[in-house]
């Protein structure tokens, strides 16, 4: 897959994240058990070509891996465009529920009002988001538990579809759901940053009597991760979503923006979000004298706030609310970084 907005169209794995040049391409047969060479691999044959035929049990096959960490290569889609996103923030902040609901919403109701379909983009993932997001969070009605610091994620890699008139353009969507405490390779690679911050952590809200220094701390240690220009100006865009809206609801104005609902649309609505940001900053003010705000713009980093809920509702004893999710503009960050990359309309900021 390629990145897209980059210079010189790079090539990436989405499993390994690394660059993949045709050295690092191979062919692996697609019979079972393998008499070719063993473990599959037909390393000589050429990475150009739509498909290699296995010298062992002479059938074809056009089945790509990453010489590097093994994984299947997004077959017929390595050359299109992707987006890889990070979602990071403290334990607690409501990574693991944020996609799992985000996932969900975009398979459902959502994909069709924007007109995008969204599949997964191999075996793995679609198992993955099955076993530890969709079934515990949507079928049992567990909360999601916070992951453990530095523990092991795959990339959840999945294919977003829409057509265009006659044409159908597609996008390699790949989300990293970063552990609290993970250092920076997941951020390094990521094409932008999902950067989640718990209310409870923020002084002035009154939700937790001495919160706020968790979340300055995560900020902070979140933008050092990112990689920056020889300016210094931080080059991933942030968007920067405050979750579990609905413990701050009864204390918003009446007529505050975090109250509506997103316009029905098939794109990113940048006088809404304008809207938003400039509500989230003026609370953020209130709340903390406006310090994460005023990191981000110290940092220079292209960014854009959010609020949102991804349950509607605090989960009661690790169960989700009655009537499973009710999520309240969970998909905003994700529409924002999409209208960005030209996927849902014009590119630029917004």
């Amino acid at each position: 897959m390629i990145r897209p907005g980059r210079r010189g169209a790079v090539r990436i794995c989405p499993s390994c994240l690394r660059r993949v040049g045709r050295a690092d391409i191979v062919f692996r047969c697609a019979s079972r058990p393998h008499p070719c060479t063993g473990d599959g691999r037909l390393a000589l044959a050429d990475p150009r070509a739509p498909s290699a035929v296995c010298g062992g049990c002479g059938r074809t096959t056009s089945r790509r891996h990453c010489r590097r960490c093994g994984e299947r290569l997004p077959e017929g889609r390595l050359g299109e465009p992707a987006l890889i996103v990070a979602v990071a923030g403290a334990a607690g902040s409501g990574k693991s529920t944020f996609l799992a609901v985000l996932l969900h919403e975009l398979r459902h109701g959502l994909g069709a009002e924007l007109g995008v379909a969204l599949l997964p983009g191999d075996d793995r993932t679609e198992t993955e988001v099955r076993q530890h997001y969709e079934r515990p969070l949507y079928e049992e009605g567990r909360e999601l538990p916070a992951r453990e610091p530095h523990s092991g994620s795959r990339p959840l890699v999945h294919r977003l579809s829409r057509r265009h008139g006659r044409r159908e353009r597609s996008l390699t969507l790949v989300l990293l759901d970063t552990p609290a405490g993970a250092a920076g390779p997941d951020l390094a690679a990521a094409d932008a940053v999902v950067l989640l911050l718990d209310p409870r952590e923020l002084p002035g809200t009154g939700l937790r009597p001495g919160g706020g220094t968790r979340s300055a701390e995560v900020l902070d240690r979140e933008l050092d991760g990112l990689p920056r220009a020889a300016d210094g100006r931080i080059r991933t865009p942030v968007a920067v979503g405050l979750t579990k809206l609905d413990l701050l609801a009864p204390v918003l104005a009446p007529h505050s923006p975090l109250h509506r609902r997103r316009s029905p649309g098939a794109g990113y609505d940048p006088v809404d979000g304008s809207a938003v940001d400039a509500e989230l900053r003026a609370l953020l003010e209130l709340w903390q004298g406006g310090g994460s705000a005023h990191r981000l713009r110290e940092a220079r980093a292209d960014h854009r706030l959010f609020a949102f809920s991804a349950l509607g509702a605090a989960p009661r004893s690790g169960a989700t609310p009655p009537g499973g999710p009710r999520p309240h503009r969970v998909e905003d960050p994700l529409l924002w970084l999409l209208h960005r990359s030209g996927f849902l309309g014009r590119t630029g900021r917004a």
